[in-house]
């Protein structure tokens, strides 16, 4: 398990934020998120963008072609990830999409950050 720079922290914390809304639990763990969070908020990036097409072209647009499920995929591009979303050009056309996301993936993200 490695850990992360406190950049690439901030730029998760910033993403994850973004996506679910505030949640001072996953953002209270910033700290401690590790390279298994970002596998986390991989797998429900993947789920959020199989019912909702914006996210599915953002996601697209970012990994350049390559394989969406790829591991590592959400670490190479994380800076513009979060970039995109704080552009507020991008608008998620699925509420449900990530309450579903949110809700299925959550305790995956915080267990990250224990190792489990």
């Amino acid at each position: 398990m490695s850990d992360l720079n406190g950049e690439e922290k901030e730029a998760l914390a910033n993403v994850i934020e973004i996506i679910y809304g505030y949640d001072s639990e996953l953002l209270g763990m910033k700290d401690r998120y590790t390279e298994q969070t970002i596998d986390a908020v991989e797998n429900a990036f993947e789920a959020a963008s199989r019912c909702n097409d914006s996210m599915k072209e953002l996601v697209s647009s970012l990994v350049g072609g390559a394989k969406l499920m790829s591991k590592g995929w959400l670490k190479r591009v994380l800076h513009q990830m979060e970039e995109k979303l704080l552009s507020d050009k991008v608008k998620f056309d699925g509420l449900a999409c990530r309450v579903t996301a949110a809700r299925n993936w959550k305790t995956e993200i915080i267990m990250s950050t224990y190792g489990l």
